[in-house]
Order: C-alpha cells, then sequence, then structure tokens
C-alpha cells in the first residue's frame, strides 16, 4: 500500500468516528495531552493532514522498536568503535601512519554506500518492502562487522600480519557499519 491509501484509510475511519456516539475511553483519551510534531513536519497546504497527524498516540510497540533500532545502531558500530579505541596500541605496533590508514579505512566507506543508498533505497524498498531490505541490509553489515573483527583477532595472532591486512579488516569493519 502506498502512503496516500494510507491516509485516506485514516480519514475514511475518522469520517466512521465522527458518527458513532463518544465513548468514556473518547472522553479520557480528550483529557490525555498528545504532543503536536514539530512545525518543520506540519504542513501548511494540507491542514486536515496537520490536525490527524496532532491527534494521533504513539503505538505500543513503539518503545520496543526504539530500543531495536538502538541496538542495532549500536550493533553495526560496535565492532569498528572497538577498533578505533586501539589506535594506541596499533600505533605502538605499527607506527604512527596505522592511525591515517585505519580512520581511512573505517570511515571511507560511509561516502559511496551513503551515495548509493541515496539513490537506490527507495527504488529496491518499493520493490521488495522496507521490511525486506532492511533485514538484508542488517544481516550483510552485522556479518562484514563481525567476519572483519574476527579476522582481525585472528591475523593478529599471525607475526607475519601486518599493517595491510589490519587495515582490510577495519575496511570491512567500516563497510559493515556504513551499510
Amino acid at each position: 500500500s502506498t502512503g496516500t491509501d494510507d491516509f485516506h484509510s485514516c480519514h475514511e475511519t475518522e469520517d466512521l468516528e465522527a458518527t458513532t456516539p463518544p465513548t468514556q475511553e473518547d472522553n479520557v483519551s480528550a483529557l490525555v495531552p498528545v504532543a503536536s510534531p514539530p512545525p518543520s513536519l506540519q504542513s501548511a497546504a494540507n491542514p486536515a493532514l496537520v490536525e490527524h497527524s496532532s491527534s494521533v498516540t504513539p503505538h505500543v510497540g513503539s518503545l520496543l522498536e526504539q530500543t531495536l533500532f538502538f541496538g542495532c545502531g549500536l550493533g553495526t558500530s560496535i565492532c569498528y568503535i572497538a577498533t578505533l579505541s586501539s589506535l594506541v596500541y596499533f600505533k605502538l605496533l605499527y607506527g604512527a601512519d596505522s592511525f591515517v590508514y585505519l580512520n581511512l579505512a573505517v570511515y571511507l566507506p560511509l561516502l559511496p554506500i551513503s551515495l548509493a543508498q541515496a539513490r537506490w533505497d527507495q527504488y529496491y524498498d518499493v520493490q521488495y518492502q522496507s521490511r525486506r531490505t532492511f533485514l538484508v541490509r542488517g544481516v550483510v553489515g552485522f556479518s562484514l562487522g563481525l567476519v572483519g573483527t574476527v579476522q582481525m583477532i585472528r591475523g593478529h595472532r599471525d607475526p607475519n600480519s601486518g599493517l595491510g591486512n589490519l587495515v582490510v579488516h577495519a575496511l570491512l569493519q567500516g563497510t559493515g557499519g556504513a551499510i
């Protein structure tokens, strides 16, 4: 369904609610203050939408959803944060240049991935549904971060492993975090 269909179905529900007599639950909900959306989200072109959006209360799952989104953000960034937290150690092990290389490896993937997502996310969301594309991005991102971290730990035990391997593993972590 499109946003337009959701909008019309909400207003059809409002029309039905307008013809039914108010209940005690309606009277109680009228006393509970509801936060209005910020002015930047209000549309002067469509006052009905503004009126409807200010009367909508968050659904029950919103706290769970917020917690899950927080956990996903934390999970996708924890791998490269751990690597960047060890920069002093890597500087002692590989020299001062390791600082620059590791930062580039972690943060450089953000630009092309952000541009690609800005260009194609909406197309793939419509094509395959947002829920599925989010799941694929999550699985790929977590997997790259995990593989980069595990390989970094395993490669670090090898005495022949150098800064190049470390940078490649950090690049996997950065790419996973950017996705």
